[in-house]
């Protein structure tokens, strides 16, 4: 019971600094990176690994045209591992509770990318032609 709880302590010690920044993204205080968080992220058509990539890069948002498909590892980071229900952090306004593309290739298979899904918060792989929502992400300040 107790290396659960320093777990889970752990877990809400490295969760990320995030604050609201407008209406269409959010920003991480500490990897100084800007989500975008704006009513495409939840209602735009679910996108292959590559269309999604696409899709970052030609997403032009609040005047900034620098935007990618986050990696496995950032969008781990905006996971609420406390939350037993829909574990993204609660200052997301707009997200499914389904897998969203990272734009990590899985190594083992050349053909797949990790994605995060948002219905319980992990990390799994699939083939790159499956279709799941996007989150793009920009190096902030």
């Amino acid at each position: 019971m107790r290396l659960f709880f320093l777990m889970v302590c752990g877990f809400v010690l490295l969760q990320a600094e995030l604050t609201r920044v407008g209406d269409n993204t959010v920003v991480d205080s500490e990897t100084k990176l800007e989500w975008q968080d704006n009513s495409e992220v939840s209602r735009i058509s679910k996108k292959s690994w590559d269309k999604a990539i696409e899709y970052c890069e030609d997403l032009s948002l609040d005047g900034k045209k620098d935007w990618r498909l986050p990696n496995q590892n950032e969008l781990l980071d905006i996971v609420d591992y406390t939350s037993s229900e829909f574990p993204i952090n609660p200052i997301f306004n707009y997200t499914n509770a389904e897998p969203y593309w990272s734009s990590t290739t899985f190594l083992g298979e050349l053909t797949k990318a990790w994605y995060v899904d948002f219905s319980f918060g992990e990390a799994l792989n699939n083939h790159k032609q499956t279709e799941y929502f996007v989150r793009c992400v920009r190096a902030g300040k």
